[in-house]
């Protein structure tokens, strides 16, 4: 006893705020006082009086405590348990709590508590109650624990690295931990082999990291071990240092070792060193492979700094990037780790572009080495961390990979749920018609399919088919089809008639009371339409009454027509009704509105949902990639007729992109594949007319998305108009929906682009700064000395000065300016010293004389000719000048003017970037510093 006392404390009193903490919510926190805690223990038998004196001995002396635990061999009766801890709350104010014997063993029972017991009461691990493990663990628990045979070689060690690591990894097995860390320790006696002893060590040092949450007790064995690693190490035994030395890297980070800082990263420069040099000598290729990998795992280890995001991403894919080329040259070397690294990885850069590319290398070996099953699994894993995170341009790519591999009898479910889930993955990303072609794929396959279990899959499908009407605003259409997809529900579905089971079913009917609603609001006119769909639902009267009278009750009934329009354009940002009147198919992605437009009719409007599904399909495939797109409007007119293929014509258009395309009327039916190739082309073109990237570029783009699988994400199942066709819901009236007048909606509908797809407003591709302020030196010096004789001249002119002066009010930069003056100079001075010239000669006198300076034996500029009409030409002009010097296009036949100059505003500084400059004009300067 020491000086002074215990205060009857056993062990010191602390004050805990765990339940205030971040943890707080943990089993363990969720228990803690905010108050003073003191602990009292005794293994006298006489336990009541004991107790009765000890607290008295505890209040008489030091800090008051608000809670007491007393720890006590012998068992209370529970009569006897109230009576005291009644008496600690009113004698002293304070909570007690008893364990006594049998609520230790108890405790000391528990499968996480267990291996105290074992190790400080010597109680032998075979009296653990056995939970439910697999035959091969129960067989090596009862020959190296329940028997305790004594390893003696390279075969013993496999059976208790075994058992070691289910100990390590598995709830049912973690009791047994101590007792398998006994056994591997005997592999680090004396006289065994250096590479078995080094074994053990990784394997105990794992072991009690992951098992017991702590590096403290292997810091020796660690030392040991990255101390016996050498250049002759084995490759594999190096590929273990570099996890370790992870491992350990880790525990720092998460506060499970207090080994210094400076020793652990003394072992990870240690095995970096090796490494480098292991490589240098690496005589096998399949050496060469593991050491690459051990490279690998240590790539994102530093102890210098935290790495941002990017310095991480460069350092995982030059890593892994390096080690997959190798591996493309190591027949037989297993693929599936760097797999499973890549599905960790996914989350944190699964957005970067280069993940795509590496994925692609690693399933088409995982593919060659274990079969297109194995790759299609660990696709279908990776899209799920995409869709977790919302990525769903990366889950639909994964998503692809999925389809294809699973395509075959033995596992349709799988390619089927994958086509389902594409389909809501395009509907997330507005793009509707996509979404209709590959949820009617999935139906097909199911209703073509022998296996009676997919048949439960109708229902969804004919679902998710239905959704896509309601999203592209064929509000009509949409309540036809739910009556299809009724009818399989109730065919299929367990409990088809508790719709509280099934949600999707309950929100597509919600959806269809909200949009009679909406009708009674806008246009009363096509209640009867709607009824008449109605009508068709396979549901009893009263439950289609019932549905009627709900659609007409609050809140929707209570809206203003305002307030209801204002709902639509948010939520919907289409028509509700855009089935009744003139069809148009209307999306934005990329920057672009897009609205494909036909003859009202049936088979019209399958020929524009075609074309908008590939037009979509097509923007899901380049949106991984920045295609600089000039933002503007597009409207493709589509016709149908008796041609064998389809043509496609870019209409000249200033105010948008516009292009008119023919279909086939019918598709010969030996021509399946020509006709999916010749949708993709007319998709291409259409995306290269709308990009500003020169055509070589966006070719490279186009061959390298065929090389990995364009085509067959164009092509689902069956053609794409054949599956509308099969798709369209039965029973709708066209002519009555044709014939009727549509009432437009007064709020602005513009259509919802989502926002993987919208168009991107950060710097553009080849823009800098520096590059920018070049680019600049030279314009103000060609156009200065292009014009230095007119340009006196043009100042001294009141009505010129005054067109100088306008433009410098509309914001116009000098550089501009003097652009736009050197341009109608130039051009006239040109015109007049070479009437008749050739075309083409002309152009290069241009450019020859835009290159130099004027000079006074130039045709003399006439006032006259700088007029407003020309400044407002140039002024067009301008804006493509500078397209051309960021090595960018338009491949239009008319350019958008404004598209181009919001495109060079926005991502290349058009209208901000300057130099500083004396005032070339003399002018007075505006409120903006001009």
């Amino acid at each position: 006893m020491q000086a002074g006392g215990d205060q009857g404390r056993d062990f010191e009193s602390y004050r805990t705020f765990l339940a205030g903490s971040t943890i707080g919510t943990s089993t363990f926190a969720t228990r803690a006082s905010q108050g003073v805690l003191v602990g009292a223990c005794s293994l006298q038998k006489s336990i009541i009086e004991k107790i009765k004196g000890d607290l008295a001995t505890i209040f008489g002396a030091g800090t008051r405590p608000n809670h007491v635990v007393y720890f006590c061999e012998a068992d209370i009766p529970v009569a006897k348990r109230h009576e005291i801890l009644a008496l600690c709350q009113q004698q002293y104010g304070a909570t007690l709590e008893i364990f006594d014997g049998q609520a230790i063993a108890d405790m000391l029972a528990d499968r996480d508590t267990f291996w105290i017991a074992e190790q400080f009461l010597s109680v032998p691990a075979d009296k653990w109650p056995e939970e439910t493990t697999d035959e091969r663990y129960r067989s090596l628990r009862d020959r190296w624990i329940v028997q305790g045979d004594r390893p003696q070689n390279f075969s013993d060690f496999l059976d208790i690295k075994e058992g070691l690591r289910a100990a390590t990894f598995e709830d049912g097995a973690k009791p047994d931990l101590t007792s398998w860390l006994r056994q591997m320790g005997e592999f680090l006696a004396d006289g065994l082999s250096d590479r078995l002893v080094q074994k053990a060590r990784y394997e105990i040092s794992v072991a009690e990291l992951r098992g017991r949450g702590s590096l403290d007790p292997a810091r020796d064995i660690m030392t040991n071990y990255f101390a016996n690693l050498s250049v002759e190490s084995a490759a594999s035994e190096l590929r273990d240092a570099a996890v370790l030395s992870v491992y350990a890297w880790g525990a720092l980070g998460h506060q499970q070792t207090s080994i210094p800082t400076k020793t652990i990263e003394s072992w990870s420069d240690r095995i970096r060193t090796i490494l480098e040099t292991a490589l240098e000598n690496a005589k096998r290729i399949v050496d060469r492979c593991v050491l690459l990998e051990a490279k690998a795992v240590l790539s994102p280890v530093s102890f210098v700094q935290q790495l941002d995001a990017p310095e991480f991403a460069n350092r995982f894919f030059a890593a892994w990037g390096a080690l997959v080329q190798q591996i493309k040259q190591t027949p037989y070397y297993p693929v599936e780790q760097v797999a499973r690294v890549l599905e960790q990885a996914t989350p944190i850069i699964g957005a970067d572009p280069r993940f795509r590319a590496l994925a692609d290398d690693v399933d088409l070996l995982v593919a060659e080495r274990t079969g297109a099953g194995a790759a299609a699994d660990l696709a279908r894993r990776r899209a799920v961390a995409h869709l977790k995170a919302e990525r769903y341009i990366a889950a639909i790519n994964e998503l692809q990979r999925a389809k294809i591999g699973w395509f075959s009898g033995e596992s349709m479910e799988g390619s089927i749920l994958s086509m389902l889930v594409i389909s809501e993955s395009l509907s997330e990303l507005n793009l509707q018609f996509a979404a209709r072609y590959y949820a009617a794929g999935a139906l097909f396959l199911i209703l073509n399919h022998e296996g009676e279990d997919l048949k439960r899959k109708l229902g969804p499908a004919y679902f998710r088919l239905a959704e896509t009407y309601h999203a592209t605003g064929e509000g009509i259409s949409y309540l036809y089809s739910l009556s299809e997809a009724l009818d399989a529900h109730h065919a299929v579905a367990r409990d088809p008639h508790d719709w509280t089971k099934h949600p999707h079913v309950q929100a597509s009917f919600a959806q269809a009371t909200i949009l009679r609603s909406i009708a009674r609001h806008l246009d009363p006119a096509l209640v009867p339409l709607i009824d008449q769909a109605i009508s068709n639902w396979p549901l009893p009267e009263s439950e289609k009454k019932a549905f009627i009278s709900l659609s007409e009750r609050p809140p929707w009934s209570e809206m203003s027509r305002e307030e209801v329009e204002s709902k639509v354009a948010e939520e919907l940002g289409v028509h509700p009704f855009s089935d009744v009147g003139p069809r148009a198919a209307t999306w934005s992605a990329l920057g672009i509105v897009w609205t494909v437009t036909a003859t009202p009719s049936p088979e019209h409007w399958l020929a524009v949902c075609e074309i908008a599904a590939i037009l979509q399909l097509a923007q899901v495939e380049f949106a991984d990639t920045d295609l600089v797109v000039i933002p503007s409007n597009a409207t493709i007119e589509v016709e149908i007729s008796a041609v064998q293929r389809p043509k496609v014509q870019q209409l000249p258009d200033n105010g948008r992109l516009a292009w008119r395309v023919i279909m086939p009327a019918e598709y010969a039916h030996d021509q399946v594949d020509d006709q999916s190739f010749e949708l993709a082309a007319i998709a291409i073109t259409i995306l290269g007319q709308a990009t500003a990237l020169p055509f070589s570029r966006f070719k490279e783009l186009t061959e390298e998305r065929f090389a990995r699988g364009m085509s067959a994400r164009f092509f689902s199942v069956r053609p794409i108009r054949e599956l509308l066709a099969f798709a369209q819901p039965a029973g709708i009236p066209w002519t009555a929906l044709s014939n009727t007048a549509r009432q437009p909606i007064q709020a602005y509908l513009a259509p919802i682009e989502a926002r993987e797809l919208s168009w991107p407003v950060l710097p553009g591709p080849g823009y800098s700064r520096e590059r920018a302020e070049e680019f600049l030196r030279n314009r103000y010096e060609v156009s200065q000395r292009s014009i230095e004789v007119t340009l006196p001249s043009l100042l001294a002119d009141p009505r010129c000065r005054e067109l100088i002066q306008e433009l410098r009010v509309e914001g116009f930069l000098d550089w501009q300016i003097l652009g736009i003056i050197s341009s109608i100079v130039t051009q006239f001075q040109v015109e007049a010293a070479s009437r008749g010239m050739d075309v083409r000669l002309l152009e290069a006198a241009m450019k020859d004389r835009i290159y130099r300076a004027e000079q006074a034996s130039d045709p003399k500029f006439e006032l006259g000719e700088f007029t407003r009409d020309r400044v407002f030409f140039q002024k067009k002009i301008v804006a493509v000048a500078a397209l051309r010097a960021w090595g960018l296009e338009v491949h239009r036949q008319t350019p958008d003017f404004d598209g181009v100059k919001k495109l060079l505003d926005l991502r290349y500084g058009h209208s901000t970037d300057d130099l500083p400059h004396d005032d070339p004009f003399g002018l007075s300067k505006t409120n903006d510093g001009h």
